[in-house]
């Protein structure tokens, strides 16, 4: 949604697709890829970074037929069609950005604070920033580039003497799976398609290679340097277990003197800014393409738009944070229809502006309706049965005695289509739970089938206890 007719520098292009990759990746990415990829992860790394540059500049290429559509400043129905494929796609992909960020707040630092209380307040500010208008945005953009890389480098090289080298050579058990970590890369980068918008509204002067190729390596640098320090100080078995293991690497980091404590705070406090970043852009995007038919967008309509967008990141966050395991059905979704779609829908703005023919718009137009069923079909989130454990009954109670005293031990009674068996594991919540078992395990436990719930006679005796095993449940 363009919302002046300012144009943007380079420096401020760069900056800001920086900033949108960021803060989608550098934070989530390290725990999930060390899981499937494990020592693999470091190839991984490098050949999914080489595919997301790839795609970043066939969105660079595929920028003059917007530049060209903007010129035109035609109203045409099938634009109106695609503004509201992107807008939907770009709304998923901020709720899931929004519940990774509120599911990190949860574990380390707010653990009893309502999703509502900081998804709502950041999409208002988000949309606030949108309303601004573009060159505020990008400004805006442009000063908190230092705000969010300062201080995480900083935190970085604090943690480099924890480095052991016998983490980064140990060899352990390699995923069947290794090869998914090229597609996990390429998911948590796919914000390069943003450069499909900065780019037409560059000046003139400023349209360089660069403005993509500088901001797509400096952010495979930094997750390599990332997966380079969380793999050296945990070891890869440690950064399999935690779904952060960044933040647990960063838990570690000491000021000299003792100036300040914990520095994992002081960093996702300025990860709020590279959220921001990734938000507000999916508002942005989302609606691009409606102004090819007007000059000026009037201030009801910009209003009605992002009223929305901000519903439906709202909504497309408290779905997302509910998911079982939000990481790999992020991967999934990114993978069997996000990128898929960004690509057709480019390669259909690519062909009105080449051929420009009614043959192709009315394609193009039949073809938008079709693309828009996959994100309504679910289909990116098709699972074989035979990846999941069933569980029938679900038990709980609290851990009386022993190292463990305080925790709760709970019970899956699992059915597969081989075997009905039961499986215990200790853990403060029940996510916590799931995740330790799906961390030994080869199967995702699935609770859509719980007929049974069994609380331990000391658990349900205490009101405390028991209101907290409510309150772990309600979650899942």
């Amino acid at each position: 949604m363009r919302l002046d007719n300012g144009m943007i520098s380079g420096r401020q292009y760069r900056r800001t697709l920086f900033l949108e990759l960021f803060g989608s990746s550098v934070y989530a990415m390290t725990g999930l890829l060390v899981s499937k990829s494990r020592e693999r992860c470091f190839e991984m790394l490098l050949f999914g970074g080489i595919l997301a540059l790839v795609l970043a500049i066939f969105y660079w290429k595929m920028a003059a037929s917007i530049r060209e559509l903007n010129e035109e400043k035609k109203n045409l129905l099938f634009l109106k069609l695609l503004s509201v494929v992107y807008a939907l796609r770009f709304m998923i992909r901020g709720g899931f950005v929004l519940a990774m960020f509120y599911t990190l707040l949860e574990e380390f630092l707010l653990k009893d604070m309502s999703i509502h209380y900081i998804v709502i307040p950041l999409i208002v500010v988000c949309g606030y920033g949108v309303v601004k208008g573009r060159e505020n945005r990008q400004r805006t953009m442009e000063l908190l580039f230092w705000f969010v890389l300062v201080p995480f480098i900083f935190v970085l090289l604090l943690v480099v003497k924890d480095i052991s080298l016998s983490n980064l050579t140990s060899v352990g058990k390699t995923h069947s799976q290794d090869l998914s970590g090229i597609f996990i890369v390429l998911s948590f980068l796919s914000n390069v398609e943003f450069a499909f918008f900065l780019e037409p509204v560059v000046n003139e002067r400023d349209r360089h290679f660069k403005n993509v190729l500088v901001p797509v390596l400096l952010v495979i640098l930094t997750n390599f340097l990332v997966l380079f320090l969380s793999v050296g100080v945990l070891g890869y078995e440690q950064c399999e277990k935690f779904r952060w293991p960044v933040l647990r690497v960063l838990q570690s980091a000491k000021v000299p003197g003792g100036f300040m404590e914990r520095l994992d705070i002081f960093l996702v406090a300025f990860w709020v800014f590279a959220v921001f970043s990734v938000v507000s852009g999916c508002i942005v995007y989302g609606w691009e393409l409606l102004r090819f038919g007007e000059q000026n967008i009037n201030l009801k309509k910009k209003w009605v738009l992002m009223a929305i967008s901000m519903l439906g990141l709202y909504v497309s966050a408290i779905y997302c944070y509910q998911l079982s395991k939000p990481l790999e059905q992020f991967v999934k979704l990114t993978m069997y229809v996000d990128i898929p779609l960004g690509i057709i829908c480019a390669l259909i703005l690519y062909g009105y502006r080449k051929w420009k023919k009614r043959a192709v718009k009315a394609m193009a137009e039949a073809a938008l309706i079709f693309l828009a069923i996959p994100l309504f079909s679910g289909c990116g989130a098709m699972t074989d049965v035979e990846d999941w454990d069933y569980v029938l009954t679900l038990g709980v109670d609290k851990v009386e005695s022993g190292d463990d005293k305080g925790s709760y031990v709970y019970s899956f009674g699992i059915s597969t289509s081989k075997e009905s068996k039961t499986e215990w594991v200790e853990s403060d919540t029940l996510k916590n739970a799931i995740d330790k078992y799906e961390n030994t395990h080869d199967k995702s436990l699935q609770l859509g089938h719980v007929t049974a719930i069994l609380i331990g006679k000391q658990t349900f005796q205490n009101e405390e206890d028991f209101k907290n095993v409510l309150e772990n449940l309600k979650k899942q």
